[in-house]
């Protein structure tokens, strides 16, 4: 059930939200070893935001995987930072992510929390 979350000033066509949201996809489900079939993904492009005072192009990100471990968030910042900066134009410095572990019972999938 992994869902990821990006919010980005950078303004982005469909098509390169579209090619961003699978490379995404295959770097969360790389990264947390889980099937691609389960990973959500979501970018909103073109918010109005700011960062350090600027409106230059950043990003911030949100990841919730239920049995996230923090073992796995060094390599996940790593591989989530460097596909923002590609995908989305933005400078690696300029990206924030937030990881989140759920506990089970606080998702649900097809009607039914899980257990």
């Amino acid at each position: 059930m992994p869902v990821c979350r990006i919010q980005t000033n950078a303004s982005l066509s469909s098509e390169q939200v579209r090619e961003a949201n699978a490379t995404l996809s295959q770097a969360v489900s790389e990264g947390l070893g889980k099937s691609i079939d389960y990973v959500m993904t979501r970018i909103d492009a073109g918010v109005e935001m700011t960062f350090g005072g600027t409106s230059a192009p950043c990003a911030y990100c949100e990841l919730a995987s239920l049995g996230l471990e923090a073992s796995q968030i060094p390599d996940l910042s790593r591989s989530l930072t460097e596909c923002i900066a590609t995908a989305l134009s933005v400078p690696p410095d300029r990206v924030y992510i937030r990881f989140d572990a759920p506990p089970r019972s606080h998702f649900a999938f097809n009607g039914k929390p899980f257990e």
